[in-house]
């Protein structure tokens, strides 16, 4: 089996033109190794727990003063496009850390709660970025792009893969800490076999 990943739009905002051109680009791979009689498995990472979706987050809790319940109603709307709006809500927020958290404290506090995904932060940005994802793949099926599996960051973080995959790392010296130079307190993966 042959995994083509693409597509991996933040899920914070309506997919783009951009989007499309890299959608196009992956599935036509997909195609290609299909027709040339691969197995083919395609994934679409969504990265549900990012700086772009905390943003939005920042956008809804501290700028509009919006609660989980004000959100659902927004994506109730049947007459509003809520990708959209998350959109030009992304786009104020730049704004909002100009004029009143210019270190982006917020912004890393809400990372943090998403992160950890237990509050209602991150239930917020889980029904946000979820219903998001929603609109990326209705976008995507109108040019006949799909996927077999959506691979989610918060799974990730939350089974620990990453944890177990740092310590497989180090034990197999794949990777060590860099005491000095330009990558001091870096760990630094060789690249020579």
């Amino acid at each position: 089996t042959v995994i083509i990943e693409h597509t991996a739009i933040n899920p914070n905002k309506a997919a783009h033109i951009g989007h499309l051109r890299n959608s196009t680009i992956g599935d036509t791979f997909v195609r290609i190794l299909q027709a040339t009689g691969h197995n083919v498995e395609v994934q679409n990472y969504i990265d549900n727990t990012g700086v772009q979706v905390a943003d939005v987050i920042v956008g809804f809790k501290y700028l509009e003063k919006k609660t989980i319940d004000d959100v659902k109603r927004l994506i109730g709307d049947p007459r509003l496009k809520f990708d959209y709006y998350c959109w030009d809500l992304y786009a104020k927020v730049s704004s909002f850390y100009e004029t009143h958290d210019p270190k982006h404290a917020l912004r890393a506090q809400t990372l943090k709660e998403i992160e950890e995904g237990n509050s209602d932060t991150a239930l917020m940005a889980e029904i946000v970025a979820m219903t998001i994802v929603r609109y990326h793949l209705a976008t995507m099926a109108r040019i006949n792009v799909s996927y077999h599996l959506l691979p989610r960051e918060s799974d990730i973080l939350h089974l620990k893969f990453w944890d177990k995959a740092f310590e497989q790392l180090k034990n197999k010296n794949a990777i060590f800490f860099e005491k000095e130079g330009k990558n001091a307190g870096c760990w630094v993966m060789r690249l020579e076999s």
